[in-house]
């Protein structure tokens, strides 16, 4: 794990380890569970190693409990698709937001927050688990992002956002109020779309976009009042009619 993504906070890790193939994929975690930031992929834990408060102070240590715990990979993989699928709509792109590689693929850049001195990691990426569904994300305290998204402009496009999740993480804005995103072309400023956003209650929702593109790339500027949270943009295309 590059120091880029360690940096990056739990979402970040999370959406690695995920990428990782089955082969790379460790069987157990030697680790002070805190440094990872979440839990998506800990199972049992095998080995303890608790240390007396008293030798915190005496000794340079990550954390009080070094631990073996067994590694679960059931939930990988598991919100890389809309929630519902229209008959006849595929996913032809897809950025995962909080995936490095993702992100890098797309050119996607963010209003995060100004870095400063001491902040922790998790400040800057989260993970959302609902049931068997992890997805790793952001919170856009800025209102503000940018990426650019592949599509066949003789088609229609809908570009789904994955929003919603809990109103408040730690290290993160409390987010409980409605919104408005509107997406804008990078290119010529001309406005795309707009969609409301409802407040965040617990589960993650999906809020579609549809939208027409005259290249095949397209870069798109969304612009929000106040901050948001953001999972995933998946960029969904049928067949002319």
């Amino acid at each position: 794990m590059s120091a880029r993504i360690a940096n990056n906070g739990p979402g970040s890790r999370f959406e690695f380890l995920e990428s990782l193939p089955a082969e790379r994929r460790p069987t157990h975690f030697a680790y002070y569970p805190a440094w990872l930031g979440q839990t998506a992929f800990f199972g049992p834990v095998l080995v303890r190693t608790p240390l007396a408060p008293a030798f915190h102070s005496r000794r340079l240590i990550g954390g009080g409990d070094m631990q073996l715990i067994a590694a679960r990979w059931d939930g990988a993989h598991s919100a890389e698709q809309p929630i519902i699928v229209e008959p006849g709509w595929q996913v032809v792109d897809r950025l995962d937001v909080a995936d490095i590689a993702s992100e890098d693929a797309h050119a996607w850049s963010g209003s995060l927050g100004r870095r400063r001195f001491a902040d922790p990691t998790a400040r800057w990426s989260l993970v959302h688990e609902e049931g068997t569904v992890m997805d790793g994300g952001r919170t856009i305290r800025g209102g503000s992002e940018r990426f650019t998204i592949h599509v066949d402009p003789s088609r229609p496009v809908r570009l789904v956002m994955r929003t919603g999740g809990k109103p408040a993480y730690p290290f993160h804005d409390t987010i409980d109020t409605p919104g408005e995103l509107v997406l804008s072309d990078a290119g010529d400023g001309r406005e795309l779309a707009r969609a409301a956003l409802p407040a965040p209650t617990g589960a993650f929702v999906e809020v579609a976009f549809e939208l027409r593109a005259n290249r095949p790339s397209l870069a798109i500027v969304t612009r929000a009042r106040s901050a948001y949270r953001v999972f995933h943009w998946f960029v969904v295309q049928r067949p002319m009619e």
